[in-house]
């Protein structure tokens, strides 16, 4: 837990850093196409981990010899390697076909190669094992690094261009270290698997992968609409606050990414996992409301902030306390709804969840982010993931008592 908590410190405050430097130096229209386009790559990494993170995890917390962990290891990474290539054929293509991608090719190309790199990223093997020693090292030295050359390199608006690149390269650092240390630290064997193998994985795991597709997507696809109606302002504006209550929600998953592992192992040994789960969710649902009004004070303090900072961040501010009340709504999703489903064996219901919240999302957005701009945006994510949160409730509650527990 100590280390999952140093990963995600690290992982969220010093892009909070980052976010208050590029403020200060780009203009809010450079931020919004970084914004923009790091919204398209999220689309991309998901793809890559193609639910890997909820199946892999299970499978290698499930499974105690490293020849199961041979092929499991085996088998997914060379699904990453595959899904990794798909991805990079689709981006040459959206590129150079799509004006409006190719108009931002020079930020967007690079921040979905960033992308793509976290997606075959195997945190799910270190998830599975409960030691995340390693993920905390690699992720605490590229994130550092990344803040050491924004700050050094980006000193006017111009420079925003080079953001992307500083990520692609940060990003690596997690890769190649965790393939080391899953090779040569824990004697994984890495090996070309039979084609019924992958294709096995690939159908296990696409339940999870269209839930993650969809969960993600419920705020990426703000983005787009926005980008249809409204210029690179607006969605800077509108990019500061998600990213920053985005940070805040970032603190929740190192405690079910620590937490799934154990009650996955428990569910096996069909001890009770369900009122766990529920337990640790109004716990740390309890905590979030306490730091949503905590930074809901905060914020009304932005005015103290040196001159250049504040005047950027002021027009953010109010959208930022309307976004505060998915702190509470995200744990339960994250801590209860999810793992349950997950560990109940619930994939198809937890897809379908997220299908009509995606859809849910499309529908709303489109038509409240018209009419009342960033608003309706915040809007938008908050009905939505209610949305999501209460089928959740209403499936988990229906769940036949063998299986909920």
């Amino acid at each position: 837990m100590f280390y999952m908590f140093g990963i995600k410190g690290f992982s969220y405050l010093l892009p909070v850093v980052n976010l208050i430097y590029l403020v200060k130096i780009i203009d809010i229209d450079n931020y919004g196409i970084i914004v923009l386009s790091q919204s398209i790559g999220v689309y991309f990494q998901v793809l890559c981990q193609f639910g890997f993170a909820y199946s892999g995890t299970k499978a290698i917390a499930e499974s105690n010899n490293k020849i199961n962990h041979s092929a499991i290891f085996s088998e997914i990474f060379t699904l990453n390697i595959i899904l990794a290539f798909l991805g990079i054929i689709v981006l040459a293509t959206i590129t150079s076909s799509v004006s409006r991608f190719n108009d931002i090719s020079h930020v967007l190309i690079p921040t979905v190669l960033s992308s793509i790199i976290l997606g075959i990223t195997p945190n799910w093997y270190f998830l599975g094992i409960q030691n995340t020693k390693y993920l905390s090292v690699s992720n605490i030295i590229s994130k550092i690094l990344l803040t050491l050359c924004i700050i050094y390199f980006i000193r006017s608006k111009e420079d925003y261009i080079y953001f992307p690149v500083f990520l692609l390269l940060s990003n690596l650092i997690p890769l190649v270290y965790s393939i080391y240390c899953i090779i040569y630290i824990n004697k994984i064997l890495f090996y070309i698997p039979k084609n019924s193998k992958v294709i096995k994985n690939l159908k296990h795991s696409f339940n999870f992968f269209i839930s993650s597709m969809c969960s993600n997507a419920v705020y990426s696809n703000v983005y787009f609409i926005m980008d249809h109606f409204y210029s690179g302002s607006v969605i800077g504006i509108y990019g500061i606050s998600e990213r920053l209550i985005r940070a805040l929600i970032g603190f929740i998953q190192p405690i079910g990414q620590a937490v799934f592992p154990f009650l996955a192992s428990q569910a096996k040994e069909n001890k009770s996992s369900h009122e766990f789960s529920k337990k640790i969710a109004n716990y740390v649902a309890g905590a979030m409301i306490i730091l949503s009004l905590i930074a809901l004070f905060a914020s009304n303090f932005v005015h103290a902030l040196p001159f250049e900072f504040a005047d950027k961040m002021k027009p953010s501010i109010p959208f930022f306390k309307m976004l505060l009340i998915l702190l509470p709504t995200e744990a339960y999703i994250s801590l209860y709804g999810s793992v349950v489903l997950t560990l109940t064996n619930r994939a198809k219901d937890y897809k379908k969840i997220y299908i009509i919240g995606f859809l849910t999302n499309i529908a709303v957005g489109y038509f409240l982010i018209q009419y009342f701009g960033i608003n309706g945006a915040c809007i938008t994510i908050i009905f939505t993931q209610i949305i999501i949160l209460a089928l959740m409730h209403f499936t988990i509650k229906f769940l036949p008592k063998k299986q909920a527990s």
